[in-house]
């Protein structure tokens, strides 16, 4: 069994007292260029429970701790019952659906993992402005569904657009230019985390729900952030419906879309995801292929500060 830490210390200043040899400088950058070619290799399959994958892709968001949460450790659980819940296959359909965490100007360069999950929001008005010129669709995941379930096409060149966590600078920044380029959305919200430091304010996700229905998606993140493939199935349910019930309770409208903390999952976690009522769920493994039998395994590309022709290579990121 693999245990998952989070990575201490990581980012801080090297003491004054060390001496910075030019060995070590280039051993420092081969480290950051090889975190920045691993998320364009295919899945990686982690083992969790016994008999069963824990899967997750981007090493990035694997180790941040987003303020308030806590650091993923697996515990010494028995796997967790599982059911089947895939659902004969349809329509195969390539949308990328690309996902942001932090829109905001980093003032702390050495919090090095905030800030390869940071897009600026200059970057991210270049990248809104790109999709509008080169012809391409914002869609929600309730459109990516009905297609794949054969109800409703497609436009041309479709792409989701996500954020996770629900960060303030989401309503500062990001909503702002959401708005004025009429993107469509998806925020996945972690809900108990809600009102406190770098978080939004229930105010702001109620008037976003009310004034922007058509334009932002609303989705679940969790209670507390916490790796679900690491937990109890019964901390496991209550972190995935009662995220979903409070949720709702805010906004006053269905919550169906769910994102995995950490990008962990497993068969186990998505049963309960499906059992609670969800109807969709992403993950942290690149790719643009959905179909019925991924319904809760929907991959993502992550995307940094960068527009134009590689910001569109982006797009075309496949897994396996």
């Amino acid at each position: 069994m693999r245990k998952v830490k989070a990575v201490k210390n990581l980012g801080k200043p090297i003491s004054s007292g060390w001496f910075i040899t030019p060995a070590l400088a280039i051993l420092v950058g081969l480290t950051g260029l090889i975190m920045v070619i691993l998320p364009l290799l295919p899945r990686l399959s982690l083992p969790s429970f016994p008999g069963e994958n824990k899967i997750s892709f981007d090493p990035w968001v694997e180790r941040y701790v987003p303020p308030g949460g806590e650091k993923p450790e697996t515990l010494l659980t028995p796997p967790l019952k599982t059911s089947g819940y895939i659902l004969p296959k349809t329509k195969t359909v390539n949308v990328p659906i690309i996902f942001y965490h932090y829109i905001e100007y980093n003032h702390d360069p050495k919090d090095t993992i905030r800030m390869h999950l940071t897009v600026t929001p200059y970057w991210l008005e270049k990248q809104l402005r790109f999709l509008r010129d080169n012809g391409y669709t914002t869609v929600d995941l309730n459109q990516v569904r009905a297609a794949i379930m054969g109800r409703k096409d497609l436009p041309p060149k479709p792409v989701v657009i996500s954020f996770d966590d629900g960060y303030r600078d989401f309503y500062t920044d990001a909503y702002p230019l959401l708005k004025k380029y009429q993107a469509k959305a998806t925020i996945y919200v972690i809900s108990d985390f809600l009102d406190r430091p770098n978080y939004m304010f229930t105010w702001q996700l109620k008037e976003i729900a009310t004034e922007s229905a058509n334009l932002i998606t609303i989705g679940a993140h969790t209670r507390h952030h916490l790796s679900l493939t690491s937990v109890s199935e019964k901390i496991a349910w209550d972190e995935i419906s009662g995220s979903k019930t409070r949720l709702e309770a805010i906004i006053s409208r269905p919550v169906v879309h769910f994102a995995y903390p950490y990008g962990f999952y497993n068969q186990a976690v998505a049963d309960l995801v499906k059992k609670a009522g969800f109807w969709t769920a992403t993950t942290t493994v690149p790719g643009t292929r959905e179909d019925s039998s991924n319904f809760f395994s929907f991959p993502r590309i992550r995307i940094g500060d960068y527009d134009g022709k590689f910001f569109e290579s982006r797009l075309r990121v496949t897994g396996k």
